[in-house]
């Protein structure tokens, strides 16, 4: 009896072993995405007026036959960082469907980016703001409307 306890053990044992060296050369290939943070993009348009920027809602009027002067800005944040070199994307879309500027700007040290515009005739505008997103960060973008209008 004892003789069949150790032929059961051994063959258990060996057994074992067979399926403990083959279970490194299994392979599924599978590779595991890290989860990206959430990201925060703003967007915030002012005009220069008599030398000082004032911030703007979502209209604005302007003398007849002048271009109104506009600064574009923001912050990006990811996972409550602050991103610094990151590009921002800024498109200005007429509602006609022109678009009258795309523009690259990176982010500063503090997550911020600016551009500066030299100017919108009357109209209506979509301003956007859209960072892509990286290895790290999710995208993100921010949309604001903008109208200008011929005042006086």
């Amino acid at each position: 009896m004892n003789k069949n306890k150790i032929a059961t053990v051994t063959s258990i044992a060996v057994a074992g072993s067979l399926i403990l060296s083959l279970l490194p050369t299994i392979s599924t290939n599978q590779t595991f995405a890290q989860a990206k943070n959430p990201t925060v993009l703003s967007l915030r348009i002012q005009i220069y007026f008599d030398e000082r920027l004032f911030p703007v809602s979502d209209k604005v009027g302007t003398s007849q036959g002048k271009s109104l002067p506009l600064v574009v800005n923001g912050q990006l944040t990811c996972g409550a960082i602050l991103v610094n070199g990151a590009t921002v994307k800024i498109y200005i879309d007429r509602s006609d469907g022109h678009t009258v500027v795309i523009r690259n700007e990176i982010t500063n040290g503090m997550g911020s980016y600016t551009f500066n515009d030299p100017g919108l005739d009357p109209g209506i505008y979509t301003i956007k703001a859209d960072f892509a997103g990286n290895s790290e960060c999710e995208p993100s973008s921010a949309t604001r409307t903008l109208t200008v209008t011929v005042t006086g």
